[in-house]
């Protein structure tokens, strides 16, 4: 299995790169796993 780490960097109280992120953290969920970090 695929570890894949997605950084984002913002501290908005909402950030399309943080929702695409988890969106894709939930989507591809069974194939990688994916960690979604706030910079």
């Amino acid at each position: 299995m695929m570890k894949l780490l997605a950084v984002v960097g913002t501290n908005a109280p909402f950030s399309y790169n943080r929702f695409l992120a988890q969106f894709i953290a939930k989507r591809y969920g069974e194939k990688a796993e994916i960690e979604v970090k706030r910079n």
